[in-house]
């Protein structure tokens, strides 16, 4: 039987002359030759996922054909691809054997860019570089064996010879993975992570004057992974919305006044326990924060801290402790103070020791008996007779007689 054409294969025709794709089995697979044309891209069916071209040279027009890929399947859509933009080069391929057109690869124009300082102080490197046009097209500059996938806004992912991987938005938002150690390194401007426990924001805080950017790292966790609210937050750097004090005594604004803490210079540290006081995604303090809080730590630019706790706090160490202060210590009880030590205690003051109660009784080593000081009236018994002078002549004071009269001396050193 006579093949369609009524010529025998191979087909030497164009296929774009051919009056039937291949429909049956008289019209021999690669029964001609494909043709390649170059192209540009002129619109785009994102529907569809297909592009309508124009040939650069023949001005021939491509209506509705696909764009290949390195591998696709249609099974859920599988695969490797991309959707071009228009004016975007590409290389069309009719096949021999009957389908219709599609987009076979997408190729760079060429250009020719300006020279360099470098290039312009060595000339002779520069055009032994440069043979001819260039075909960069903007794209970065690889090296053997990259992978790039690069996007028109800066976007990019990097496959490097030797097993990095990096990718990103811009210079200040990306990750490269380092295969030796196994190294992570993040680099950003501004960074969130959200999670079910809590979240971590850390960058530049907006609002922050542009001379001279403000800093912040905020951390918050929830203790149940079905609140709504958090309830711990750690704060790094300016803390621009700080956990108020709870007003009068219930908080320590006073006493902040008063020793000059987080007045003049602002919040660097702050470490907050307020149950459902916080905001999970931001960290911001909500309307139970102020009363809710159970513990409060901060520090400020200048080196003053402020601790409040609402429940009971421990402190063990095995060794030593040594507290140094330049300036003065004040410890207030409201109720009771303990002081115990196992061997000896020393209790020293350079010019003076003040030990007194307001309006109580003091008891040195348990006492119960009160202690005559000078001038005090006080009732001695003789423990023997006494033989005394009167103004009548000689007398005695028999034992066990008891006489009164005032203190005149003591140890001026020590006064109680």
């Amino acid at each position: 039987m006579g093949l369609k054409s009524g010529r025998k294969a191979p087909f030497l025709e164009n296929p774009l002359q051919r009056t039937s794709f291949r429909t049956s089995w008289t019209v021999p697979e690669g029964a001609g030759g494909a043709l390649i044309h170059e192209a540009r891209i002129v619109d785009i069916n994102l529907p569809n996922w297909t592009v309508n071209t124009i040939t650069i040279f023949d001005r021939l027009r491509f209506f509705d054909i696909q764009v290949a890929s390195p591998y696709m399947h249609a099974n859920t859509g599988e695969g490797i691809y991309a959707v071009p933009e228009i004016g975007a080069k590409c290389l069309i391929c009719v096949p021999s054997d009957g389908p219709p057109p599609f987009v076979l690869a997408y190729i760079m124009p060429p250009e020719t860019l300006p020279f360099t300082d470098d290039e312009v102080n060595n000339p002779e490197q520069a055009f032994a570089l440069r043979k001819g046009s260039t075909y960069g097209g903007g794209r970065k500059r690889p090296k053997p064996g990259d992978i790039i996938m690069q996007g028109r806004d800066g976007n990019f992912v990097i496959l490097h010879r030797g097993g990095v991987l990096q990718f990103g938005s811009t210079e200040l938002a990306q990750r490269i993975c380092i295969p030796l150690g196994n190294l992570v390194t993040d680099i950003s401007q501004n960074y969130n992570h959200f999670n079910t426990g809590g979240s971590l924001n850390w960058g530049v805080v907006q609002g922050s004057p542009e001379e001279n950017p403000e800093t912040e790292y905020k951390h918050t966790f929830r203790v149940f992974a079905n609140d709504e609210f958090a309830d711990i937050r750690a704060g790094f750097g300016k803390i621009h919305d700080p956990v108020l004090e709870p007003t009068g005594d219930d908080g320590e604004t006073s006493d902040m006044s008063q020793m000059n803490i987080a007045t003049d210079a602002p919040i660097v540290f702050e470490f907050v326990l307020a149950p459902g006081g916080f905001e999970t995604n931001n960290g911001t303090p909500n309307d139970k924060s102020r009363d809710a809080t159970k513990l409060r730590v901060l520090f400020d630019r200048d080196g003053n801290g402020m601790m409040r706790a609402e429940g009971s706090v421990a402190l063990r160490i095995k060794k030593k402790l040594k507290l140094t202060v330049d300036e003065n210590i004040e410890i207030v009880g409201k109720k009771s103070i303990s002081m115990k030590c196992e061997d000896t205690m020393d209790i020293v003051g350079g010019k003076s020791l003040n030990i007194g109660t307001a309006d109580g009784v003091m008891r040195l080593n348990g006492g119960t008996k009160p202690v005559a000081t000078v001038g005090s009236f006080v009732n001695v018994t003789l423990p023997i007779s006494l033989q005394i002078m009167t103004s009548t002549g000689p007398g005695t004071i028999i034992a066990g007689q008891v006489l009164t009269g005032q203190v005149t001396t003591g140890n001026p050193t020590i006064k109680v």
